[in-house]
């Protein structure tokens, strides 16, 4: 009902008859919705609910459920056929990025999307860029790329029910360096300190690489779930011929909240302007993905990023 109330106020905090009744039609809506009636209104919510059953239990051409939207894929056919240039981050807080790996690649060597066409790029995820997000005081945003999983430190229960204090004297550094060490000198790469990391995902991803990061939850948590120990997402506004897209289904609607933004000009990209600079940044790099409209249209990533590039454009 909060929700309601929201998206529908009452004017300077009067009671107003019109609004009342469209508030009290959605409450029907759904009371009616779950009692299993069918009634004029509630008729499109239910036909809506099975449009959504239909598209996320289809099965995909190796006989397993749907992993990614049929959207992100057109999105992916559009680029190409537009030949443009662009490089696919793929970024999660979740446990669930081997079947992305798997269905990603699969797609590419179904369309030729692996090196096999001259007239398409090579957008195969190799196992070399994927990796970690690792977040400390010491080396602020780092990224090791060439390993598949996280610190096991970082699963501990103990961990997660640290005081700030006794969490930022952890060295979860260590764990890393050890694995490169012990491995192939060419199989692990960790890149520290804003700067560092904005020039090595630029240099990767104008070779149109495909990147898997697994982003640190932890530092999120421990941060209180706020902008600043989000996702990292480094900006240079004198690159202005790189457009930075970073779509989330978890952003706010009035702040980012989960996407931890540094602008590589505003204190070398020490300081997240997430919140401060939100209107600027939702109109022309972050965009929350509204599960609903991802899933009717299939068409949704390539219009999104057709209003954003608008924006982007137009400075």
């Amino acid at each position: 009902m909060s929700w309601i109330e929201k998206q529908h106020p009452y004017p300077h905090g009067k009671t107003d008859q019109r609004i009342k009744q469209q508030r009290r039609s959605y409450v029907t809506r759904f009371i009616e919705l779950f009692a299993n009636k069918v009634n004029e209104m509630s008729a499109s919510y239910m036909q809506c609910h099975r449009d959504m059953l239909s598209k996320l239990l289809t099965k995909d051409e190796h006989d397993t459920a749907v992993k990614i939207l049929p959207a992100f894929w057109n999105c992916i056919h559009d680029l190409v056929a537009a030949q443009r240039s662009f490089s696919i981050v793929f970024r999660s807080f979740g446990t669930d990025l081997e079947d992305v790996e798997n269905a990603f690649n699969a797609f590419c060597k179904r369309y030729g999307y692996d090196g096999s066409r001259s007239d398409a790029p090579n957008l195969l995820l190799r196992s070399s860029h994927i990796g970690v997000i690792n977040c400390d005081v010491d080396n602020g945003k780092s990224v090791i790329f060439g390993v598949k999983k996280r610190n096991p430190i970082d699963r501990e229960k103990q961990t997660k029910n640290m005081e700030l204090k006794d969490f930022y004297k952890l060295d979860r550094m260590k764990w890393y360096q050890e694995q490169q060490a012990h491995g192939d000198e060419n199989g692990i790469r960790i890149l520290s300190h804003e700067p560092k990391v904005y020039e090595y995902l630029k240099q990767q991803s104008l070779q149109q690489k495909t990147m898997m990061l697994s982003d640190d939850y932890v530092w999120w948590a421990m941060h209180g779930q706020q902008s600043n120990g989000g996702k990292m997402c480094i900006l240079n506004d004198e690159d202005t011929d790189i457009h930075q897209i970073f779509f989330d289904d978890n952003l706010k609607f009035d702040k980012s909240e989960i996407v931890d933004v540094r602008k590589l000009n505003i204190k070398d990209g020490t300081e997240c302007v997430s919140d401060t600079q939100w209107h600027e940044l939702q109109r022309k790099h972050l965009l929350k993905v509204e599960p609903l409209h991802v899933i009717l249209n299939d068409d949704y990533f390539t219009q999104s990023i057709a209003k954003l590039e608008d924006a982007f454009l137009a400075k």
